[in-house]
This record gives C-alpha cells, sequence and structure tokens, in this order.
C-alpha cells in the first residue's frame, strides 16, 4: 500500500474511534459486529494489495528466466561429437 492509502485508512479509522463514544450503550452490540466487519474487509483488501504485488513480482521473474531462454536459445551452437 502507498501512504496515501494507508494515511486516508488511519483517518478513517481514527473517525470512526472517534465517534465511538457518542454511540448509546444499549447500541455497543450493533456497534462491535460493524467494526469487526470493517477491519476485517480493510484486512481483505490489504491481501488483496499484496497478492496482486506479488502476481507482478513473479510474473516480472517469469518474463526474465524465458528472455534467458530464448536467448540460451538463439545463441545454442551443436558440436558433433566424435567418437
Amino acid at each position: 500500500m502507498d501512504r496515501v492509502t494507508t494515511a486516508a485508512v488511519r483517518r478513517n479509522a481514527a473517525a470512526f474511534l472517534a465517534r465511538l463514544d457518542q454511540v448509546h450503550p444499549a447500541m455497543l452490540p450493533l456497534v462491535a459486529p460493524l467494526l469487526l466487519v470493517v477491519l476485517g474487509a480493510a484486512a481483505i483488501a490489504v491481501a488483496a494489495v499484496l497478492a496482486a504485488a506479488l502476481v507482478v513480482a513473479s510474473s516480472a521473474v517469469v518474463m526474465i528466466l524465458v528472455r534467458r531462454a530464448i536467448h540460451a536459445a538463439a545463441t545454442y551452437q551443436p558440436r558433433a561429437v566424435t567418437p
């Protein structure tokens, strides 16, 4: 995640927690699951971003290996084996 996204997540979490003390105590059983859902969604989003970064990095590695294999095949010079 970049700095802007991290800052936005922190701002939103701080705003949510700052208003949590304004909630009527009878509503807390309803707010707690909401907080868990929000945090779970944030964790899933972070995992998705990390998975996308892993896919990009692995595809870059595959491209490099393929380029090396193509270069090796193009410069291969078979030698005759004499008994």
